[in-house]
């Protein structure tokens, strides 16, 4: 079965197929949201991502706009139904500090790394930042000191990095973000996708990354 989840603003939809090709059925009847905004207190809901653990257990972290106070990033375990929570709770933005938008989890080596975005999407300050976890998807979290791991070079060239995906293939991570399309971003709306690979130290936290 194929799963797939989709923002339009400011709610989740789900959808799921036999086929990644489709056709596709709604998973709540009448084309309805199954993350309506704010089902959390202090989360606007958008940027769905879905993280299976090792066990098999399937977690969605979800949130944008997470500056405001008591705001941040929703994290539940979901249910078989796959749009519904056994546990949905706030990660707070006095944990995952300057949390904006865009969470997405992935584990290496027993620890459990959450990214997200920081900053504005339309201009210099957007970057990625990131808290861990050696416990799980609930945490707790530590915020390691290298944050923020990508940012605006120094030249400008990379202009606003941010909004990330995780790939690892043969052992290797690698970051996957879109970049200001410099100097014709137009507020942010241009955009180039780059990617790097992220390195560890012997503590597991990421290094900074060399866009």
């Amino acid at each position: 079965r194929y799963y797939l989840y989709y923002s339009q603003p400011v709610e989740l939809f789900g959808a799921v197929s036999n086929s990644p090709v489709g056709p596709w059925t709604s998973l709540v009847e009448g084309d309805k949201a199954f993350v309506p905004n704010y089902m959390i207190p202090g989360v606007i809901t958008l940027d769905g991502q879905t993280f299976t653990d090792d066990d098999g257990k399937i977690y969605m972290f979800w949130g944008t706009w997470g500056i405001y106070p008591d705001h941040g990033c929703a994290v539940g375990l979901m249910n078989a139904d796959m749009k519904s929570f056994q546990r949905i709770e706030l990660i707070p933005n006095t944990i995952a500090k300057d949390y904006f938008e865009a969470p997405i989890m992935f584990k290496r080596n027993g620890i459990y790394y959450l990214l997200y975005s920081s900053g504005h999407c339309e201009d210099h300050s957007y970057r990625v930042q990131y808290v861990k976890s050696a416990v799980g998807p609930f945490g707790p979290y530590e915020y390691p000191a290298e944050n923020p791991i990508l940012v605006t070079n120094t030249d400008g060239s990379i202009h606003g990095p941010g909004h990330n995906g995780i790939l690892e293939e043969n052992g290797k991570y690698y970051i996957v973000y879109h970049r200001h399309n410099n100097p014709h971003s137009g507020g942010g709306f241009h955009r180039q996708v780059a990617v790097d690979e992220l390195f560890f130290d012997d503590k597991g936290n990421i290094k900074n990354v060399v866009p």
